[in-house]
């Protein structure tokens, strides 16, 4: 055998199987902002963000175009911080550092709207020492003065990031019995607002590499 077509043959093989690697790895989310877009909301405009250690809907100059929802479904916010979810149904925005093993994610994108255990509805619940107006995000309405409020997800070129299912979380499975007209499997990233990659075709490559060897 042309010892330089086994080396050529050799090259592509590792290529394959690096590029599938990189896609595995790069599972989470575009970045995007979470804002309140329903036409006669009271908080229109609001926008996702994390300030003073808990996360919260703030109408301010700035809106963060840096969050994410990781592979593993937890909500990345874009100080770097993480939505954990506290006894009330409120969330702190922590470190990774803070963040337990047996953490387990709710979060997860359909529709253009970001969802938390496969619910787009939230609640805003007002923060009375805040030099601001600004809202506290929270699971439960079991709050005086809670507001109902379903984010849009809006990509960094102002177009809706659609869909995006985390690989490990508690929304991977119960997500892969919707109906077959938004199906979407636990190992899947579909974003047909911006092209991203599918998660799927990495073991397309690592398919096309064992056919080579």
């Amino acid at each position: 055998m042309n010892m330089s077509v086994f080396s050529t043959t050799q090259t592509n093989i590792m290529a394959l199987v690096l590029l599938a690697l990189s896609t595995i790895a790069a599972a989470d989310s575009p970045q995007f902002c979470a804002i309140d877009q329903e036409s006669g909301s009271t908080l229109t405009d609001y926008s996702l963000r994390s300030k003073y250690g808990i996360v919260e809907l703030c109408h301010d100059n700035g809106v963060d175009f840096s969050n994410t929802v990781t592979e593993d479904g937890m909500l990345k916010l874009g100080d770097g911080k993480y939505a954990l979810t506290l006894h009330n149904g409120s969330f702190a925005a922590v470190s990774e550092n803070e963040i337990g093993t047996d953490t387990v994610g709710h979060w997860s994108i359909h529709g253009s709207k970001l969802q938390y255990d496969n619910v787009d509805t939230l609640y805003a619940v007002p923060i009375v020492d805040h030099t601001e107006k600004c809202y506290e995000i929270s699971t439960s309405n079991n709050v005086t003065g809670a507001i109902a409020v379903s984010l849009n997800v809006i990509g960094t070129s102002n177009n809706n990031v659609t869909e995006f299912i985390p690989t490990t979380s508690s929304v991977a499975t119960s997500t892969s019995t919707r109906s077959s007209s938004h199906q979407e499997t636990s190992s899947i990233l579909t974003n047909t607002a911006n092209g991203a990659t599918n998660i799927g075709c990495s073991f397309t490559y690592l398919a096309m590499a064992m056919l080579l060897l």
